[in-house]
């Protein structure tokens, strides 16, 4: 098996205020959490934890929706010194834990 890296990013998804258009609503993505880089273990897997913190969640509503962005580590072509980051899965939950992916 090759040896990868990945990395991951959490996000919440949350309405952008001053950007509303006609009977819509702009919606960004706040990052909450990125963890290290970090090889796939020997199984081709790498796992984390994630739950959400108490504060992520004011104001409170009856959802929020997280997002889980797993990016694999690719060779710059231009440059090997450099790193670059292709996303390679995304993951959207409405409630405060993920599921595996």
């Amino acid at each position: 098996m090759q040896e990868e890296t990945l990395k991951v990013d959490i996000f919440k998804e949350v309405p952008k205020e001053g950007m509303n258009e006609v009977n819509h609503i702009i919606y960004t993505h706040e990052s909450k959490q990125s963890y290290n880089e970090e090889k796939v273990g020997k199984d081709g897997l790498l796992e984390v934890s994630f739950t959400a913190k108490e504060e992520w969640k004011t104001p409170s509503k009856n959802f929020d929706y997280y997002i889980a962005q797993v990016s694999r580590q690719l060779k710059d072509p231009t440059d090997p010194n450099k790193k670059i980051w292709k996303a390679e899965k995304i993951q959207v939950t409405i409630n405060d834990t993920l599921q595996p992916i």
